[in-house]
């Protein structure tokens, strides 16, 4: 030992020391920094979103035609797991999905998806697995009356948009307003509380009631059921409205699907052909001809001869399917003849039959979805040929929806006023605005007694005539 240490011992020990302290200190300051500061300090700031729910349809009295159930989406943070065999053991556990799905999609590493939407609430797992779990929650769509009023109400994808009928006409007004709420998290990524982060509520989609009865509904679709069954028919359409408004109360196409699986379906069914599809009116038709002989003051006992065949013009042999040989108006009427029927129409001419058509609405969309309906098919009358004049009067050559026919009858109802059919009776927003349908606009298209004069010809037609079966 040299005598320069000797004499420089004190010395040295101290600076060594003061030189271990000074290390000692910036660990200690490193450590706080690193990993104090972490684990007590904001190190972001997140944005997270809150859903609010889907707005639902109500029949006319009040009656839920669709639910929102609450569905998990499950993901996971494949990196930040502590222990997967734990998390997928639990979580199975859970959900009751089988693990080696799990297993499969935690092996493709990254932010992966577990659940797309399970009914198993497993939020509890979400405190012991913060870091790596993320659930949340979303709602999924339910029909609870299955088949009932699939084709009018319609259905949502799994993002809850509608993608079909009233579902996806009113989307707007249904769908949610998402709100969001900001979140702090310490440099471990753990969130720390702080209450005084500004949040916004989420909003609820628009409620919408229907003009729809549930129970005529129920009634309609049985026996439309009970009627395909009996005579063998494929498929059946049937419609119940207010004549005095335009309300439709029941509206049913068969075949129908389960929206709640419409995958299972042909897509072919998810259409309201009541309102889309284009059909020969055939004798429905004939109430225009009548009604055009009324407005002209033909009156209801006038006589023509039925007596069958009926040479048209060297075009044609015309016959009735029940033979008559002299009818009056309302006889004629009542008993479907075709011959009578067409001699009114070469009595009154083509400009008198297509005006009367028209007022009835054939030709020219009902207006009740302008994006299905199509307008149906009626030509002018410098386009008829010779024989148009043969079959227009009874219902050929042109074509309408079932919709179109059944609110011309409707005009004859409420005593000669044309309307325009809805089913939406109000909608309800989030913030207690109301708004209701609109009222129709009558006009009017039959005078108030010739529409007296032509109701009581078809309830005769239904009493004594070819439509007994059609009684009630």
């Amino acid at each position: 030992m040299t005598k320069n240490y000797i004499k420089f011992k004190n010395r040295i020990i101290f600076v060594h020391i003061a030189i271990m302290l000074i290390w000692i200190g910036f660990g200690v300051r490193l450590f706080n920094i690193q990993v104090i500061n972490k684990l007590n300090s904001p190190q972001g700031i997140k944005v997270e979103s809150i859903n609010g729910l889907r707005g639902n349809f109500y029949d006319v009295n009040g009656k839920n035609l669709t639910q929102n159930l609450t569905f998990y989406r499950i993901g996971v943070h494949t990196k930040k797991i502590s222990n997967t065999k734990n998390l997928i053991d639990e979580l199975s556990s859970c959900t009751g999905t089988d693990k080696k799905v799990y297993i499969t999609k935690i092996n493709r590493g990254g932010l992966c998806e577990l659940e797309k939407k399970t009914n198993k609430n497993c939020q509890y797992l979400q405190k012991k697995y913060p870091n790596s779990l993320i659930i949340k929650k979303s709602f999924k769509r339910y029909y609870p009356e299955d088949n009932l009023v699939s084709q009018i109400v319609g259905f949502t994808n799994i993002d809850d948009k509608g993608i079909s009928g009233l579902e996806s006409k009113y989307n707007k007004f249904l769908k949610p307003v998402s709100g969001s709420k900001l979140s702090k998290r310490n440099g471990l990524g753990v969130k720390i509380s702080d209450p005084t982060l500004p949040s916004q509520e989420a909003k609820n989609g628009a409620d919408i009631t229907l003009t729809i009865n549930k129970e005529y509904q129920a009634v309609l679709r049985d026996e439309l059921i009970i009627q395909m069954e009996k005579v063998g028919a494929s498929a059946s359409m049937g419609l119940i409205l207010n004549p005095q408004t335009g309300a439709i109360l029941s509206m049913v196409n068969l075949p129908d699907y389960n929206p709640n699986s419409p995958n299972d379906f042909d897509i072919e069914l998810q259409r309201n052909k009541i309102v889309s599809d284009l059909i020969e009116p055939g004798s429905t038709f004939k109430i225009v001809t009548m009604a055009a002989a009324l407005e002209s003051d033909i009156s209801l006992t006038d006589e023509y001869n039925v007596q069958g065949p009926y040479n048209f013009h060297n075009i044609k042999m015309i016959e009735d399917s029940e033979p008559h040989t002299v009818l009056n108006v309302k006889e004629i009427l009542a008993f479907s003849s075709n011959i009578g029927t067409i001699k009114i129409a070469e009595y009154l001419g083509k400009k008198s039959i297509y005006d009367q058509a028209r007022e009835f609405g054939f030709g020219t969309k009902t207006g009740f979805d302008s994006s299905t309906e199509p307008a149906g098919i009626f030509r002018e009358p410098s386009k008829w040929s010779l024989s148009s004049m043969h079959s227009i009067p009874i219902g050929y050559e042109v074509s309408a929806t079932p919709l179109q026919i059944a609110m011309s009858y409707a005009a004859i109802a409420n005593g000669g006023f044309m309307l325009k059919p809805y089913v939406v009776e109000k909608i309800e927003k989030h913030d207690d605005t109301i708004i209701k349908n609109q009222r129709n606009t009558k006009k009017r298209v039959l005078s108030q007694s010739n529409a007296e004069k032509l109701s009581l010809m078809l309830s005769h037609t239904v009493e004594n005539g070819s439509g007994k079966l059609a009684a009630m």
